[in-house]
């Protein structure tokens, strides 16, 4: 069959053979090379290997003939995988690229024969005649071949300007083609092998093992490149673009290829693409330098967002840090530039929150832990950190810096700046931002992030394990770490005390686990500030707490001698009380009170009720306001006397009541019991307010004489009640003002006389009334069995009677002041001597 090699025929649109026959346009100056490699082409095109393999037998000698005389050409420096000859490489290479890729691989051993069978040693190139002989042959051969195809003749008899333009047009693109499938222009035969094999693999993108079965020679690195380099493409391609294949991999740069291997290793592939395809990869292509450089870019890249950062981290921790470890054993420096780039990428970091800071941890005490001198530096060329020389440095330049040089002082430092982040996470510090917390000189802005730190961990502290773990934390900040250094040790202890406070009451924890770890028992009982801030929340916590548990529980603590051996340290007020003795007091009256009362004007009674109570006054006043809204109360005036008692200590803040708790304890009695007669009166037990008052009456005291009114208060109590009953209360009261006499300043006994003159007058009244009424009912009762007329007209009268000595008696009450004062001796004799029992009444 002729083949139409016209530029309009179908050949040059959709055949194999259209590629080739576009590239015969080229004259080459020996005319019979030229011709057979133009031929060697169309067959391989066609795929017609049995010809193929009787045409390359028989230019066997020819091609290795010049294969040998381009070796030594290229000896004197000629570039022999550039010159158009019949060599190995130009052959192999045309088969190379134009046998079509679906051919069985058993049909392509003619190729690695003829490689086999060429031995350089054997070939002499300095014999023309062998030469020329050569030459013969090969333009018999061709002669032969064209006889018994006739089809090709219109191929190869054409004027040799083009024949020698095609070929040499097609032995440009095989070369371009060549290069692409990697197929190594090598003069060694068995390397050429070993590159046919590969770039074949390559070009039809699939391992071919048949090619090798005949030659073991090549098994051993053939197999390690099928499988470090075929397998691994291989297990690749499923994860990029379905079309992509080992030509086109094939053709990708070192860098690109990685970075497509990079980016398939996802949270759900990493570890299967480290093991499988990575490491294999880095591993055969020998690109440790390469992926460093790569990972620099990437981390630049990503340094910006923590997030994109750790999971670039986390690549590096995948299969147990198989990375680092085969990099630690193949290539040191390239390990120890990686390790470079992890502390660069720490200290540049501009966020660490948690999940980064543990990634950087992890892969730092990974490195420590497997370090040696040969794969982490021991030298001593680290330095102090100047801040200044970070300013505005990317990580290409940060690496260079000593501090990034991976001695294990370095990996130490770094490692124990992120466990700082890590623990002020609340604070969201970068490295970088630390080491300006470290190194400044203002010890507010120290404390403020020590503050935040504090108040974040101390919520979550709910166990005794808590609370040591918290401890521990903060004494590593404090002698570790420079951290706080400007902050002194008392300063920290009172922001603990205060932010604890804030947010705790296990005043367990504080007394047996905080003061004794972090302040010391001895340091405690030392410093009196301790105990004034515990006795500020103290105070704060009575004002605000709706039940006074937790103070109690608190207050046990500091009267522990334990814990408190030095009670001089309790704060005192102004009369040297303790401020505990004062909450204690404030205690016990509060509960005395909420037991016992339910008072009207607080349906929840709370300890700060008591404080609004007492307003800044009187403690009396709380007792007055139990008397006003506790109706029964007064009955029980010892209750309240103690309830006085603990108020006066409680709101001991002026000298006054101090002297008074301490002096007149009696008069405090005597105070409670004069306000207990005051509310009975009120509730009309005048009988209550007699014998009290006749007690009290009995006692010297000055609060007897400054309260003389509450008595006088007795003497003007009025009863409704019958006369008889109404003269035995005047009685009563005329006792009391008897005895107020001997209490009352002289100024005042006027009103008490003049008091004493009208229940006098009261008394001759009700007497004058009994009287009458006697003889009323004497007469009634001697009437009662005959009722008459006459009977109830006397009564009639007896009633008239009766208004007429009211009437009188309401006159005779009138009496003049002055006259009071002149019969104020005949009285005293009279009728003031008998209510005293001086003297017998003489009616």
């Amino acid at each position: 069959m002729l083949v139409d090699t016209s530029e309009h025929s179908p050949l040059f649109e959709s055949s194999v053979l259209s590629v080739y026959s576009s590239l015969l346009k080229s004259v080459v100056p020996t005319m019979i090379t030229n011709q057979v490699y133009l031929l060697l082409g169309l067959l391989a095109s066609e795929g017609k290997t049995l010809q193929l393999k009787s045409l390359t037998d028989r230019i066997a000698n020819f091609v290795y003939f010049k294969t040998k005389e381009i070796e030594e050409l290229s000896k004197q420096g000629y570039p022999h995988d550039r010159i158009l000859d019949l060599t190995l490489y130009k052959v192999t290479s045309l088969l190379l690229v134009f046998l079509p890729d679906h051919l069985d691989p058993h049909l392509l051993t003619f190729i690695l024969d003829l490689m086999d069978r060429y031995t350089p040693e054997d070939v002499v190139v300095n014999d023309d005649i062998y030469g020329t002989k050569l030459e013969l042959e090969l333009e018999e051969i061709l002669e032969q071949f064209q006889a018994s195809h006739p089809n090709y003749q219109t191929y190869l008899n054409l004027d040799p300007s083009t024949i020698s333009n095609r070929a040499t047009k097609l032995c440009q693109q095989v070369t371009k083609k060549s290069m692409a499938l990697s197929y190594s222009s090598s003069l060694d035969p068995t390397k050429l092998t070993v590159s046919f094999i590969k770039a074949r693999t390559i070009k039809v993108n699939e391992v071919i093992p048949d090619l090798t079965f005949n030659f073991p020679l090549f098994v051993v690195e053939l197999s390690d490149w099928r499988i470090s380099y075929v397998q691994v493409a291989h297990k690749l391609f499923p994860y990029l673009s379905p079309d992509m294949t080992l030509s086109k991999w094939n053709t990708l740069t070192i860098k690109t290829q990685l970075k497509l291997i990079y980016d398939c290793m996802t949270e759900n592939s990493a570890e299967r693409v480290t093991h499988e395809i990575l490491i294999p990869y880095i591993t055969y292509i020998n690109c440790w330098s390469e992926y460093i450089e790569y990972l620099q870019t990437v981390f630049e890249l990503t340094i910006q967002d923590s997030q994109l950062l750790s999971s670039n981290l986390s690549k590096l921790k995948t299969n147990d840090f198989e990375v680092l470890k085969v990099f630690q054993q193949n290539d040191c420096n390239c390990y120890n530039r990686l390790v470079s780039l992890v502390i660069a990428a720490g200290y540049l970091t501009p966020s660490v929150d948690l999940n980064l800071c543990l990634m950087f941890k992890e892969i730092l005490s990974f490195i420590l832990n497997v370090s040696d001198d040969d794969t982490v530096s021991a030298s001593p060329t680290d330095r102090t950190i100047e801040l200044n020389d970070w300013k505005d440095k990317g990580l290409s330049e940060v690496i260079e810096f000593p501090t990034m040089v991976p001695t294990k002082n370095n990996i130490i430092k770094l490692r124990t700046l992120l466990e700082c982040c890590e623990k002020l996470y609340a604070s969201n510090l970068s490295v970088f931002q630390l080491l300006n917390l470290q190194s400044t000189s203002d010890s507010q802005i120290q404390l403020l992030e020590l503050n935040k730190f504090l108040a974040n961990e101390i919520q979550y502290c709910s166990s005794e394990r808590d609370w040591i773990s918290l401890l521990n934390t903060l004494n590593w900040f404090l002698n570790d770490t420079q951290i706080f250094s400007q902050v002194s040790k008392e300063e920290v202890n009172i922001l603990f005390f205060k932010l604890f406070f804030s947010q705790s009451h296990n005043y367990h924890a504080l007394f047996r686990i905080i003061v004794p770890q972090l302040v010391g028992l001895q340091e405690f009982n030392k410093n009196p500030r301790y105990a004034s801030i515990i006795l500020e929340h103290a105070w704060s916590l009575y004002g605000a707490a709706s039940n006074i548990n937790h103070l109690q529980a608190l207050l046990s603590h500091l009267h522990d001698p334990s814990i408190v051996t030095d009670p001089d340290i309790i704060p005192k007020n102004t009369n040297s009380v303790s401020q505990t003795s004062q909450l204690q007091s404030l205690i016990s009256a509060f509960e005395s009170i909420s037991q016992r009362f339910h008072l009207s004007f607080s349906r929840n009674f709370q300890p700060k009720n008591l404080l609004l109570l007492n307003n800044g006054e009187d403690p009396i006043h709380v007792i007055v306001r139990i008397l006003e809204s506790e109706e029964s109360s007064y009955k029980d005036p010892e209750y309240l006397v103690d309830i006085y008692e603990n108020l006066i200590i409680g709101f001991s803040d002026s000298s006054e009541s101090g002297q008074l708790l301490k002096t007149q304890f009696g008069d405090l009695q005597i105070l409670v019991q004069l306000k207990c007669i005051e509310f009975s009166l009120v509730r009309n037990n005048f009988n209550y307010a007699y014998q009290n008052g006749l007690e009290l009456l009995d006692s010297r005291s000055s609060i007897i004489q400054q309260n003389w009114l509450v008595f006088f208060q007795i003497s003007k109590y009025i009863d409704d009640d019958s006369s008889e009953n109404s003269k035995s209360l005047i009685e009563k009261q005329l006792s009391i003002l008897g005895k107020l006499l001997l209490h009352v300043p002289t100024e005042f006994n006027v009103p008490i006389v003049e008091q004493w003159s009208l229940l006098n007058k009261d008394l001759e009244r009700i007497k004058r009334d009994l009287k009458l009424r006697n003889r009323k009912e004497i007469r009634e009762s001697n009437a009662k069995a005959n009722e008459s007329l006459e009977s109830r007209f006397t009564r009639a009268l007896t009633s008239s009677a009766t208004e007429v000595l009211k009437n009188q008696t309401a006159q005779n009450l009138k009496v003049d002041l002055g006259q009071a004062q002149d019969k104020f001796s005949n009285m005293l004799v009279n009728g003031l001597g008998w209510a005293i029992g001086a003297t017998p009444n003489n009616r």
